[in-house]
């Protein structure tokens, strides 16, 4: 359920910096181009306006097979 605050809103840059580190924690060996992160971005600014944390955000939404993180 989206937040009334984040409604029609887009996410601080804080935001994608925090999933960003996270995913390269979680997942050492992918490549995190600039395309895969546009790939994510839609469902991470979904969690995001449903309250989710960057943590959440990105554990809820990506997977990875060793190189690649996708959405999952």
């Amino acid at each position: 359920m989206t937040w009334k605050s984040r409604e029609n809103e887009a996410p601080p840059p804080q935001f994608f910096a925090d999933v960003i580190g996270y995913l390269r924690k979680a997942f050492p060996n992918a490549v995190l181009t600039r395309e895969a992160i546009a790939e994510l971005a839609p469902y991470l600014v979904a969690e995001w306006q449903n309250g989710q944390s960057a943590r959440n955000a990105a554990k809820a939404t990506c997977a990875c097979d060793g190189q690649r993180i996708t959405v999952s």
